[in-house]
């Protein structure tokens, strides 16, 4: 049987987009599971701690020795962006996750952050497990305290710029590089999958139902708001202006300049009418 923690990982890496490996790291005086990413680049790494007790199903974030350039940018980025990490902990909160965070050895709210420059962080988030816990519920709870502590420190980090498109490309292609930074973000990917699920948004179609294992938790997301719509400095709200895709109908939807809307391709193959 797979470890919890290789299978939080591998949840998670499909939930985000971003490949996750499983290492052991120290942590007061003692020794953890946790995750890493990979290839984000030449900034100083991060991990994510796995643990739990009779009690709680826990996630913190651990940055690495002489990660203080890290964490710096995460406060530069967070700070005029404020609002992010609130919606990140009002929706872990609504899944039963509590998040602790700590600036400059201050605990503080995300309504509050401190202007100042960011020197320390902490980031603990956990779930309240309950009395007969199950080793699927041991996983659930742990990949809902773990996403949430990962998409914290993911915001604070330019993974994926969706601001502006890349210079000296043609119109079509630079609105193209634009919609796919949204899609390929991983904290997006990851706010639009915990919401609605794996399964296809427009003709319910779920890969494990088709592929067994080789299709569990595999799913495309689509940003649904028209270019032309996003002002400058535009954030999205992956809960509402993204949806999981099947490819077929990912693909149908992009054969029309604009994409068609997702509720238009429903009612096209004839399926009832459905909110975001």
């Amino acid at each position: 049987m797979a470890d919890v923690a290789d299978i939080v990982c591998s949840s998670l890496e499909a939930m985000t987009g971003l490949r996750l490996e499983v290492a052991k790291v120290a942590s007061a005086g003692g020794e953890f599971k946790a995750l890493r990413p990979v290839g984000v680049g030449d900034a100083p790494t991060f991990s994510v701690s796995l643990s739990h007790n009779l009690i709680w199903a826990e996630a913190m974030f651990l940055p690495d020795t002489f990660s203080g350039s890290l964490i710096r940018r995460m406060g530069e980025r967070i700070l005029p962006e404020t609002a992010v990490w609130t919606k990140v902990v009002e929706e872990g909160h609504r899944d039963g996750v509590e998040t602790s965070i700590r600036i400059n050895n201050q605990k503080v709210s995300t309504e509050q952050l401190p202007s100042d420059t960011w020197r320390q962080i902490e980031i603990e988030c956990r779930l309240k497990l309950p009395r007969a816990t199950t080793p699927n519920v041991l996983e659930e709870s742990l990949r809902r305290a773990a996403g949430l502590c990962l998409s914290l420190v993911l915001s604070g980090l330019d993974i994926e710029n969706i601001d502006e498109p890349e210079a000296g490309l043609p119109e079509g292609a630079m609105t193209k590089v634009l919609v796919n930074r949204f899609e390929r973000n991983p904290v997006n990917r990851y706010r639009c999958i915990r919401h609605h699920g794996h399964v296809c948004w427009v003709c319910d179609f779920a890969f494990e139902t088709k592929y067994g294992d080789l299709g569990a938790e595999f799913i495309e997301v689509h940003h649904v708001v028209p270019v032309s719509q996003i002002p400058s400095g535009y954030v999205v709200n992956p809960i509402t202006e993204m949806v999981p895709l099947c490819s077929n109908c990912h693909s149908m939807i992009h054969r029309h300049d604009p994409p068609i809307r997702p509720e238009a391709l429903r009612d096209l193959i004839s399926l009832p009418e459905k909110g975001h």
